[in-house]
């Protein structure tokens, strides 16, 4: 299963261009009700911004110091799956420097490490 909600492929898909402050965030959260072995104890949620919405190159030179919407930003949104684990992610990125096939021997041996868990 893909990592990104439809809608957050949608959301990524449709963004014009990445900009100043462009920003993916991966957040981690533990529920420790849950027992360590269940691949639910670790949810993960992943965000995204396509960063500054004002250039400030298009800001008038005389008022580019005192216009303060050329530090705006898009809201960060969730683009990742509500049901996300832990577990998917690193799987997710182990296929991925498989893929680019620039793998070191720590990255095969940690992906190794993960893959019996």
């Amino acid at each position: 299963r893909p990592i990104l909600s439809k809608q957050g492929m949608e959301y990524i898909n449709n963004t014009r261009e990445l900009c100043y402050l462009t920003q993916i965030v991966i957040r981690l959260f533990e529920d420790t009700s849950r027992a360590m072995s269940d691949p639910r104890r670790f949810r993960v949620e992943i965000l995204f911004s396509a960063g500054a919405t004002a250039t400030p190159l298009h800001i008038h030179e005389a008022n580019r110091k005192s216009d303060l919407t050329r530090l705006d930003t898009a809201p960060l949104e969730l683009v990742g799956r509500e049901d996300l684990t832990c577990q998917e992610v690193e799987t997710f990125f182990s296929s991925a420097i498989m893929e680019g096939g620039h793998v070191s021997e720590n990255d095969v041996a940690s992906t190794a490490t993960a893959e019996k868990k």
